[in-house]
């Protein structure tokens, strides 16, 4: 499934209801399904507010998606693969973003980096590729079977 969506807060509607017939059409359980919804929404928000756009966008030409955020997601034996891919954007380093000490006190903590926790803890394989402005954050939501997640719903 490919899909765009307009760089803007509000299209966040439009990326639940992929997640959701995604996940519908996948068989995806219940907390698969969560951790789709998740990853996608913190990467597509982090695309919006912390994308630093390109002046002028190396891919303004007609048609290029500038202003929209591409989507993909794929059902394989090896999970959901996600890919989410913004145009028009200067280079960002996931790796400079620090582990966040969850362990910490609250006082102790700093803001930000939360959200990428969260999609480091729900992905493997997770990268990214950036090339001439476009900025690609790749990686794979991992099935569990459905022994082991009523298993865990039980603890």
């Amino acid at each position: 499934m490919e899909r765009r969506l307009s760089r803007k807060l509000p299209a966040l509607e439009g990326l639940f209801q992929i997640a959701a017939a995604f996940a519908a059409g996948a068989g995806l359980a219940p907390t698969e399904r969560y951790r789709l919804e998740v990853v996608l929404e913190e990467l597509f928000v982090n695309c919006i507010e912390h994308g630093i756009k390109r002046s002028p966008p190396a891919t303004a030409v007609s048609g290029s998606g500038a202003d929209q955020i591409l989507i993909r997601l794929e059902d394989t034996s090896a999970g959901v693969c996600f890919a989410v891919t913004d145009f028009g954007v200067e280079a960002f380093e996931l790796a400079d973003v620090p582990a966040v000490d969850v362990g910490a006190p609250l006082a102790k903590r700093h803001a930000g980096g939360l959200g990428l926790h969260l999609v480091r803890l729900f992905t493997t394989d997770l990268e990214q590729r950036y090339r001439e402005g476009v900025l690609e954050i790749r990686g794979i939501i991992a099935k569990k079977d459905s022994e082991a997640e009523d298993s865990e719903a039980g603890d």
